[in-house]
């Protein structure tokens, strides 16, 4: 599965903005790391001299002991984590050599999102597609056609990434665990990561960071905003945030449904589904209301559910409603998922097309892209779609 951009530029006529090469940026800013003992060379020696030898047991093998046993050589490495500091929009960065760059990639823009992120499954298995990457470089060396690279290079196995909170700045306050493995980068395949054969592996244990000096302010709030980017309390689940009340507040839930023809459209590096309500049931029934579920160029569609999560920004699939369209495109209230699943049953490999069902969802966003307090809500409980055999 590649990286997918997230595309919402909602509250003007559904633009769409290019991820572009993210992660084609400098370098120079870099992580620690630690030294690591690879016995792999020799135990392959020893292998191929005496296949019968019994004393093979440090040789690669398809059980639970190799596993340990790598995560024993493992060396831990730790970083003043004062230290990390923002770089780039998307990017932060701790030291000089060796060298840590935690990356977000969750939409076009690079914006970081509150939440917990498993830096081992997913996208974030491969750097060429992960939405929350770390990497490792140490030792510098001089390489006549850039200013500086780094023997070694070290991307995420597996850990939990948590961001509690981003300020309106892009600074972010949370907590870190991983363990990072050696690796090399095919910058001319859309930055490919390759575990090293017998490489090194790095281990960072919990660690703690806050990159701006906001001090959240939740007295007396159930939930909304904590003044640092971040909410207050729990959430309010399925019912929105009323701040000026301190209350979670239900939305006024409606059925809807939409025409069987779902067309597959492109504009720019984008790919996206685009249906209407059947019977133009949103709102004024003499104004079309559209949906669009967007991927873009990177986007490799598979078999299987898709889960989807509330939010305009950080998610795979993206799906924006626009009730009562005008000639001009402009809509009188803007929607996106809440919850719900997609279950794609076929795909035609190395296409858009595909063909499935699926239920979810919609709630109504502000001007602030966040759900409208006591907005309204749709449920879509019975959408099929097959754009198999269309053009993309």
């Amino acid at each position: 599965m590649k990286k997918v951009c997230v595309f919402f530029a909602i509250f003007s006529l559904f633009v769409f903005v290019s991820c572009g090469d993210s992660k084609n940026k400098n370098k120079n800013e870099e992580p620690d790391t630690g030294e690591t003992v690879t016995d792999n060379d020799a135990t392959e020696t020893e292998a191929e001299s005496d296949t019968s030898d019994a004393d093979t047991t440090q040789e690669p093998a398809d059980d639970s002991d190799t596993d340990s046993e790598k995560t024993s050589e493992c060396t831990g490495i730790s970083f003043d984590w004062n230290e990390l500091k923002k770089y780039y929009s998307y990017y932060f960065v701790i030291g000089e050599d060796p060298s840590l760059r935690l990356e977000f990639h969750q939409n076009a823009q690079g914006t970081v999102s509150a939440g917990e992120y498993d830096l081992g499954k997913g996208f974030n298995k491969n750097y060429k597609t992960c939405s929350e990457c770390l990497l490792v470089y140490d030792n510098i060396i001089e390489v006549p056609t850039k200013k500086l690279d780094y023997e070694k290079t070290f991307f995420q196995d597996s850990g939990t990434l948590k961001i509690d909170s981003v300020d309106e700045s892009g600074n972010i306050r949370g907590s870190i665990e991983a363990k990072l493995i050696q690796v090399t980068i095919d910058y001319d395949n859309k930055y490919t990561s390759t575990p090293v054969e017998g490489g090194e592996c790095l281990e960072i244990e919990t660690a703690y960071f806050n990159t701006g000096s906001c001090a959240p302010d939740c007295d007396g709030k159930i939930c909304g905003d904590d003044g640092c980017g971040g909410e207050c309390g729990k959430g309010c689940g399925e019912l929105a945030c009323n701040a000026e009340q301190n209350a979670c507040v239900p939305y006024e839930c409606e059925p809807l449904e939409f025409e069987d023809e779902v067309r597959i459209m492109q504009q720019s590096a984008f790919y996206y589904y685009v249906t209407y309500a059947a019977g133009n049931a949103a709102g004024n029934t003499s104004l079309r209301d559209q949906l669009i579920i967007g991927f873009n160029e990177l986007t490799e569609l598979q078999t299987g559910t898709v889960t989807l999560s509330l939010g305009i920004t950080g998610c795979a699939y993206c799906m924006s409603f626009a009730e009562d369209m005008d000639s001009n495109g402009h809509q009188n209230k803007t929607y996106s998922q809440e919850s719900g699943e997609l279950v794609f049953e076929e795909v035609n490999e190395g296409t858009m097309e595909s063909r499935g069902h699926g239920h979810f969802r919609l709630v109504e966003y502000n001007d602030n892209k966040v759900p409208q307090p006591g907005g309204k809500c749709y449920e879509v409980s019975n959408f099929k779609w097959n754009t198999m055999n269309h053009d993309n």
